[in-house]
This record gives structure tokens, C-alpha cells and sequence, in this order.
């Protein structure tokens, strides 16, 4: 169990996926990209480094083809850290209906374990980083892999290649 001042800081960073979850099941970009901090942070699929507002694009594509959110669900596994950092070891569960390639509605589902570092800065929570450990996805109840994943970073990449 985290020490107290960890626990508060875990409780704030928990509100800020609450808006996440939030944001995914409305379709809102703006809320999704607001909710890792004003100065969030994580990786492209290759590791470089970038701002979550730089991903914004794909934000708004990936939730443009989202006909229907069914569910998403985060659950903390794991907390540790100090008043100011955090490391947060959590699972996501989603599903949703959305458009393949050929604009076809599909189900698409997903299990993740992830690894996030939040930080304290200037007074907000803002992720610095983070590492997805697994990922599970399932289209109409048949794994995929993520370059067959109909809205995943490959796709939103071959989207203007066809």
C-alpha cells in the first residue's frame, strides 16, 4: 500500500483518467489530449519522444472512426513514487465499434498493461512517460496484430497510401 502523500498523488493522477475515459467514450479529442497534463508527454510507436499534443491528429482521426464506444475501463495495478512523481502500473480494457479500412463497422477490442510516469510540474500532473508492457487486440473476436489493427498508428500511416 503507498504512503499517504502517495496515495493523494495517485487520487489526482486518477481523475486525470477518469477525463480520459471520459473523453474516449464522448468522441472529445481536446478532452483526451487535456487529460495527460498541459504538458504531457509519451512515445510514437518507434520510441521518439513527443508531446501528447503532437499526436492530436491521430487523436481526432483514430476517434473519427470510432462509430461506437462500448466501454473503457482503467484499473491502477500498481503505484509508487512520491508526493511529486509517480510510476503507475495499470490495465486497460476497451471496446468500441469501428471502421476498418474499407469502411466496414468491426468490433475491436483490446487488453493493455501499461507503465506511466507522472510528474508534478509548476503545481499540474502531467505524464512524462510511459511503456505499453502488453497488448491484446481482438477484431470481431479474431486476434490481430497492431499493424491490423483498423484504427491503430499503422492504418492512420497507410491512410492516405491507398
Amino acid at each position: 500500500m503507498p504512503d499517504d502523500d502517495v496515495q493523494v498523488a495517485a487520487d489526482e493522477i486518477r481523475r486525470n483518467f477518469d477525463r480520459c475515459t471520459e473523453a474516449i467514450l464522448k468522441g472529445d479529442p481536446d478532452g483526451f489530449v487535456a487529460s495527460f497534463g498541459p504538458a504531457g508527454r509519451g512515445e510514437t510507436a518507434e520510441g521518439v519522444a513527443i508531446t501528447i499534443a503532437e499526436s492530436y491528429d491521430y487523436i481526432a482521426w483514430r476517434m473519427g472512426r470510432t462509430i461506437a464506444a462500448h466501454s473503457f475501463v482503467v484499473g491502477f495495478d500498481r503505484v509508487e513514487g512520491s508526493a511529486d512523481e509517480v510510476t503507475i502500473e495499470f490495465t486497460e480494457d476497451s471496446s468500441a465499434t469501428v471502421l476498418d479500412a474499407n469502411s466496414k463497422p468491426v468490433v475491436r477490442a483490446a487488453h493493455s498493461v501499461n507503465r506511466a510516469l507522472w510528474r508534478r510540474e509548476d503545481g499540474e500532473w502531467n505524464q512524462i512517460g510511459g511503456v505499453e508492457l502488453e497488448n491484446v487486440r481482438t477484431v470481431d473476436g479474431v486476434g490481430i496484430s497492431p499493424e491490423e489493427d483498423p484504427v491503430g498508428v499503422h492504418a492512420y500511416r497507410a491512410r492516405n497510401s491507398a
